[in-house]
């Protein structure tokens, strides 16, 4: 007989995942991990704890209710006893550090850091002295929409935005970066001809005023309309050039068709 006192003991359950009890006995899978120092080297353990709640008794005296403690109980299961299938059980799968791509990025965190910082200043062009264009002017401006970062005169970047009018410029000032527009540097939209061609007789926006809302920003840019002999009405203008009117009686604000699709 035995010495021990009579009663029953939890014992560990064995779960086979093909087959899952109902909602009642419902399993979660967790996964644990843990950090620790290996030859120097940082190194991850993965290990996995099957919790199961406990079943909910149906009630004798309302057959169709179910009673619910207002303690949720759980019962631990034995990750070493999990009913698995011939081939997971036979081969575990290895952990390695690229399963935590966040791990493998901590070291080149600084890389990261420093080049941020870097692009925050003058970058690769921090001893450049000439635009990198013409060769004479001062290399003051920069276009933040552009994929290049090189340094350019006011009068190259606005020969190199004519077709580009909505990028958003900086230009260098007292070892930072300042936002300017690029109709304060002399660009102006012309409407009615293509670009680069001259207009005999051009009519700026009233008030010399004009908004553009595109979809990088809201901007302010220098207009004209084409006043020649043959010109479109102001509104026809605008839309030949793909920038869609706030009104139709002198019209100061436009969006992009882009922004329409959008």
């Amino acid at each position: 007989m035995s010495r021990h006192p009579k009663h029953k003991k939890q014992k560990l359950q064995q779960i086979n995942f093909a087959h899952l009890p109902g909602p009642a006995h419902r399993t979660h899978l967790t996964t644990i991990y843990t950090y620790y120092q290996e030859d120097g080297k940082t190194a991850i353990r993965a290990s996995q704890l099957v919790v199961s709640p406990l079943a909910v008794d149906e009630s004798p005296e309302d057959g169709d209710k179910f009673e619910e403690s207002g303690q949720e109980d759980f019962l631990l299961v034995d990750p070493e006893v999990l009913s698995m299938e011939p081939d997971a059980q036979a081969q575990k799968r290895k952990q390695t550090l690229g399963s935590f791509p966040l791990m493998a990025w901590v070291p080149e965190c600084v890389t990261f850091l420093d080049e941020l910082l870097r692009l925050e200043g003058r970058g690769d062009y921090a001893s450049q002295v000439a635009c990198i264009s013409c060769k004479a002017g001062a290399p003051l401006f920069q276009c933040k929409d552009c994929w290049c970062m090189e340094l350019y005169c006011s009068d190259c970047c606005i020969e190199l935005h004519l077709r580009l009018p909505f990028h958003h410029v900086e230009q260098w000032v007292d070892m930072h970066f300042t936002r300017v527009t690029l109709k304060s540097l002399g660009l102006r939209l012309q409407l009615g001809h293509t670009v680069g061609d001259h207009c005999c007789n051009p009519k700026c926006a009233f008030g010399d005023e004009f908004v553009v809302i595109d979809t990088n920003g809201i901007h302010d840019v220098a207009l004209d309309f084409c006043g020649c002999r043959t010109a479109q009405t102001h509104v026809k203008q605008l839309l030949c050039a793909c920038l869609f009117p706030a009104t139709i009686f002198n019209p100061k604000t436009a969006a992009t068709f882009e922004v329409l699709e959008n």
